[in-house]
């Protein structure tokens, strides 16, 4: 993890403006359903993970997903995506994809978390939980897919 005092200004500068930038863009979800909503926060997340390191994405997750609060009225969704960043961030190396770490983290982690906070502490009905758990893993790992497509453009560039 990168250090305050060991960034240039600039980078100082990109980092409070994607942590903004994440809780900005979920203050304007994607409405799919009733209590169903796209966000796009952890894109600013997955940024920050990858610029940054573990410790500033993390941190970016919590400050995007901040806004869940205020929208779904409870604390299990800033949980699970911070765990998702944590996931991912313990996970990657250099030749590893971020979508593939991302999708991982759903399937082992994050589905089964979603079922045992909405099902079993909020008490959300199973079908509704079930639909919580497909939307939070396709917006999920769409969310890493950009920042992904990004990366390798940057890196395949001449």
């Amino acid at each position: 993890m990168l250090g305050l005092t060991a960034m240039t200004p600039r980078s100082k500068l990109a980092l409070w403006l994607l942590m903004v930038a994440g809780l900005l863009v979920n203050c304007f979800p994607l409405p799919m359903l009733p209590a169903v909503d796209f966000l796009f926060g952890s894109i600013a997340a997955m940024i920050v993970l990858h610029g940054y390191g573990l410790g500033w994405g993390a941190l970016c997750a919590l400050v995007a997903s901040s806004y869940t609060l205020v929208l779904w009225h409870h604390p299990y969704a800033v949980v699970i995506f911070v765990a998702e960043v944590l996931f991912v961030g313990l996970l990657l190396r250099p030749n590893r994809s971020i979508v593939l770490l991302d999708g991982l983290f759903w399937v082992v982690l994050g589905m089964p978390l979603v079922w045992l906070l909405y099902h079993h502490v909020l008490d959300v009905e199973a079908d509704e939980t079930r639909l919580v758990m497909l939307k939070d893993a396709v917006n999920g790992i769409f969310n890493a897919l950009l920042p992904a497509c990004s990366f390798c453009t940057r890196r395949c560039a001449p």
